[in-house]
């Protein structure tokens, strides 16, 4: 999230959503695609524009301001994809999966701020766990999940999914019969 923060303000892409781009414009973020000398710190900026210099900010610098703001982002990107989402007549869904590895052992924030802008969250981090993950790998060197690590996620998305079916607005027993067939 914030290599794509720090791609898109270098870029000069505008951010559609109003309370992200605030929280970006005034971090001071954005002045990283400003043309000029990379000078350090906002005071070292002033002063170098101030003899006539064109500077910007540097990317260390930057990234470092991204990364203090980088809770708030993602809080202000689900509430914005949520909002879409609603939007459209869709129900926000977010699904928290990771390659084929053990279960984080630190809380992942993300899930509480996807619950807290409205999304109906599906937790499957620890779908791997008590499995023999190296059966369920691409190769050894590759975490992605094979075919049969494939069907074990599309079977507890599939669990999680007839397990909220009302609330995803599914009809009664839509897709149950094909999915119980296979």
């Amino acid at each position: 999230m914030i290599k794509t923060t720090l791609a898109y303000s270098s870029a000069g892409v505008d951010v559609q959503h109003p309370p992200l781009a605030a929280l970006i414009d005034a971090s001071g973020v954005n002045k990283l695609d400003d043309d000029g000398v990379p000078v350090p710190f906002d005071a070292g900026r002033r002063i170098a524009e101030a003899l006539g210099v064109s500077v910007r900010m540097p990317w260390v610098e930057a990234d470092r301001k991204a990364r203090l703001i980088a809770d708030d982002i993602l809080r202000l990107s689900f509430l914005a994809i949520a909002e879409s989402a609603r939007g459209h007549g869709a129900v926000p869904v977010f699904l928290a999966l990771d390659n084929v590895s053990d279960a984080p052992n630190v809380k992942v924030n993300a899930i509480d701020y996807a619950r807290e802008a409205g999304f109906m969250t599906f937790d499957l981090l620890d779908i791997w766990t008590g499995k023999d993950q190296a059966a369920l790998r691409i190769a050894p060197w590759d975490n992605h999940p094979n075919a049969v690590g494939n069907r074990v996620i599309a079977d507890g998305l599939h669990e999680l999914i007839v397990s909220h079916a009302s609330e995803l607005g599914i009809p009664n027993n839509q897709g149950r019969e094909s999915a119980d067939s296979n």
